[in-house]
C-alpha cells in the first residue's frame, strides 16, 4: 500500500503517471521494502503540494487517498473536493470517481443527475467503467430516457476495451436482441471473452450455449465445465442448467 503511494507521488513529478498506473492493488503488499512513517508523510506531502499547485493527476491521487484512507485518514468530503478539482480540469478518472460518490453509499448524498453528468464526461473520454455505467443507465432508464440501442452502444465501447461486465452485457444484448439484432454467434463470442476473465454470469451463459450448440459448435464437456464453475460460485442459472444437462 505505502509503496503504491510513494511510487505514484514521485511518478507525478517525473511525468510518468498515466491512468494505467492507478491500480489500488498493483503495488500493495510488496515485501521488498517497508516504508517508514517519515517516508509515507513525505510522499503524502509531495502529492498535496502538487495538488495545491493545480496538477490534476496529483489532485486525483489525493482524492483517491482520502477516499480509500491510504496514507491519510479517510475523509469523503476532502476526497470529493480533490476529485472535483481534477474533474473540472478534464481528468477522466476523477470524473468517474466524483460521479460515483453520488451513487448510493458512494460517500455523498445520492444524486443521480450529478452522477450521470460526471460519468457522461468520463465516458466520452473513453473511461470503460463510466461507459459501462452509461450502458446500465440507458438500459434501465434510470435518470435518462430508456434506450436499449444506446445501452448496447455504450457497452460495446467498454467491451472493446476489455471490460468483462460490459462484454457480458453485450452478450446478453445479442442473445435477447435488445438494442441490437439477435445474433447467437456474436452473443457467444462476447460471453466467451467475459467468461475468460472470470465473469460468472458469462460463464453460465457461454456454458449453456456450448451444451446446446447455440451459436457455437456443440461441446458438452467444455460447456458443463463452465456451468460447474459458475454453479460453484452460486450462479442460480448455472446450478439449474448443470443439474438438468450435466449431472447425469
Amino acid at each position: 500500500m505505502y509503496k503504491y503511494i510513494t511510487c505514484l507521488c514521485f511518478a507525478i513529478f517525473l511525468g510518468l503517471l498515466t491512468q494505467g498506473c492507478v491500480s489500488l492493488s498493483s503495488l500493495q503488499n510488496d515485501g521488498d521494502h517497508h516504508f517508514t512513517k517519515e517516508e509515507i508523510e513525505a510522499a503524502v506531502e509531495l502529492v498535496h503540494e502538487a495538488a495545491e499547485e493545480g496538477n490534476p493527476k496529483a489532485q486525483f491521487l489525493l482524492g483517491l487517498m482520502y477516499h480509500s484512507g491510504e496514507g491519510v485518514q479517510r475523509d469523503y468530503a476532502k476526497a470529493a473536493q480533490w476529485f472535483l478539482k481534477a474533474a473540472e480540469q478534464g481528468n477522466a478518472e476523477a470524473q468517474f470517481m466524483y460521479g460515483g460518490m453520488y451513487i448510493d453509499d458512494g460517500g455523498l448524498p445520492p444524486d443521480a443527475a450529478k452522477a450521470l453528468h460526471w460519468h457522461t464526461k468520463a465516458a466520452n473520454q473513453g473511461h470503460p467503467l463510466a461507459q459501462h455505467n452509461m450502458g446500465l443507465w440507458y438500459f434501465s432508464g434510470n435518470g435518462v430516457r430508456q434506450d436499449r440501442v444506446m445501452a448496447a452502444q455504450w457497452h460495446q465501447k467498454a467491451a472493446e476495451q476489455g471490460d468483462a461486465k460490459s462484454q457480458n452485457r453485450l452478450g446478453l444484448a445479442y442473445y435477447f436482441g435488445e438494442g441490437v439484432p439477435q445474433d447467437y454467434a456474436r452473443a457467444a463470442r462476447w460471453f466467451q471473452k467475459a467468461a475468460e476473465q472470470g465473469d460468472i454470469g458469462a460463464q453460465a451463459m457461454f456454458g449453456m450455449m456450448l451444451v446446446a450448440g447455440q451459436g457455437v459448435i456443440r461441446d458438452r464437456q467444455k460447456g458443463c465445465a463452465l456451468l460447474r464453475s459458475a454453479a460453484e460460485q452460486w450462479n442460480n442459472e448455472a446450478i439449474v442448467a448443470y443439474n438438468e444437462f450435466c449431472a447425469r
